[in-house]
């Protein structure tokens, strides 16, 4: 579930399989995102992956399967 703070920063928060924690911080005003995993036990923190998100947002489609999405819009597009 994802939490916000007074900065408009949101968390969201996951068990991983191997006993850590995923914690997700995205910055909607910077449009950054970044990806910790954490310890429990020991609180170790470590930071896995930092990422702008600028050009990524302005992407039409990237790794999609067919229908890619300007097929399903010309389909559902009226004629």
């Amino acid at each position: 579930m994802p939490a916000a703070t007074g900065t408009g920063l949101m968390a969201f928060s996951k068990p991983l399989g191997d006993g850590q924690e995923q914690l997700i911080l995205v910055d909607p005003q910077t449009r950054v995102l970044s990806v910790y995993h954490i310890e429990p036990a020991t609180g170790k923190t470590a930071l896995k992956s930092v990422r702008k998100l600028e050009w990524d947002l302005q992407l039409n489609a990237f790794n999609t399967q067919d229908p890619q999405p300007l097929d399903v819009r010309t389909m559902v597009a009226p004629r």
